[in-house]
């Protein structure tokens, strides 16, 4: 990874088993049991020291958000990174640590991701109903026109009332998320040559949290620096040791669906109803 970029991510999943976390500590990912993966870099000069953990005693008191619908909850998401993104486009980068990231009011202990931020192309979001209930998710995206590709940054839901926060610590270098057939999201993450990642969820109707279908990743061999060894891990935990063959196999049934990506205008994030089509 470009280490003159980035210094703190923070995937929110539900991985749960612990040959995940074999994988990824040797590429500088650590996993905690509270469902988070954080991967800490060096980037930007951004300070992110003690300090990001004390509270302002001036702060604002925080005030609950009522959501009369999901197009409530979005706007007020889409918002947010529309003006952090015209902020970064006129002045460039202008927080000094990750404390000074702008919060998300209506998602509880939620930031602006920082890779969003810092990565190219128009700010963007998709409107896709992936667990079947009427409802929209919220996928905030950048979008290049030049070679017609977007990337997903974080993920939102709606329920009864309240945004919640799917999955978040996206991009380039941190997780790239596609959506594939039957609405699953395939999150690839990548540690170095020979170890790698690809983790399927899927989103329960009407849930709340992103649930694991399967996962199939490489591991560099300890005999053999030059050589991986591949597995697969069902949504149980069962882990299963599998060929090369058999791991490109699993690759290719995951089939990356044609998005439509909406240019994060006042306007378009004004008449978001208008613009998903069910």
């Amino acid at each position: 990874m470009d280490n003159d970029k980035m210094t703190r991510y923070k995937i929110r999943t539900i991985i749960g088993f612990s040959i995940v976390l074999m994988l990824l500590d040797g590429c500088g990912y650590k996993q905690t049991r509270d469902k988070q993966v954080i991967y800490n870099e060096k980037a930007l000069n951004i300070n992110n020291d003690a300090e990001d953990n004390n509270v302002d005693d001036n702060q604002e008191e925080k005030i609950d958000i009522i959501e009369g619908s999901w197009e409530d909850g979005y706007k007020i998401v889409l918002n947010t990174y529309r003006e952090e993104t015209e902020k970064i486009n006129e002045n460039g980068i202008y927080w000094k640590s990750y404390s000074e990231m702008p919060e998300l009011q209506n998602v509880d202990g939620t930031k602006i991701e920082t890779e969003f931020c810092t990565q190219e192309g128009a700010f963007s979001f998709i409107l896709k109903d992936i667990d079947s209930n009427e409802i929209p998710e919220l996928f905030i995206c950048r979008y290049l026109k030049e070679t017609d590709s977007g990337v997903i940054y974080h993920i939102f839901t709606w329920y009864e009332g309240k945004t919640i926060e799917l999955l978040g610590n996206l991009g380039y270098r941190s997780g790239i998320c596609t959506i594939c057939q039957d609405d699953l999201l395939r999150v690839e993450i990548f540690g170095s040559a020979n170890e790698y990642c690809n983790i399927l969820y899927y989103l329960p109707k009407n849930g709340t949290e992103l649930e694991i279908l399967e996962q199939f990743f490489s591991m560099q061999n300890t005999d053999d620096a030059t050589k991986s060894d591949f597995f697969w891990v069902s949504s149980d935990d069962k882990e299963i040791s599998i060929t090369e063959e058999q791991y490109i196999e699993y690759e290719k049934k995951y089939v990356k669906q044609e998005l439509k990506y909406i240019d994060g205008t006042p306007e378009n994030i004004a008449n978001i109803v208008d613009l998903w089509e069910e």
